[in-house]
């Protein structure tokens, strides 16, 4: 049961270290886009909006990926994992 149990947080710890990584990979492209976006408005205010939009999203999702490691680590704390 305990080698169960081992293979079964390795292969978690695997998952959640993947789903890490491509997040924090998307948060990244999403500000290159965003800044790009910024770059290309030519002071268009429609598309100088929707870049802001753009960054603001990827900010977002790059501290919804920080928080969800710290969570976890919390969570597997409390029930003392």
């Amino acid at each position: 049961m305990d080698q169960l149990q081992t293979q079964l947080t390795t292969f978690l710890g695997s998952i959640q270290t993947l789903l890490t990584t491509l997040g924090g990979a998307i948060c990244v492209i999403g500000i290159i886009v965003g800044g790009l976006m910024r770059a290309t408005a030519f002071g268009s205010e429609r598309r100088i909006a929707a870049s802001n939009i753009a960054l603001s999203c990827a900010v977002v999702g790059f501290i919804i990926v920080l928080l969800a490691g710290t969570i976890q680590g919390a969570i597997s704390a409390l029930l003392g994992h």
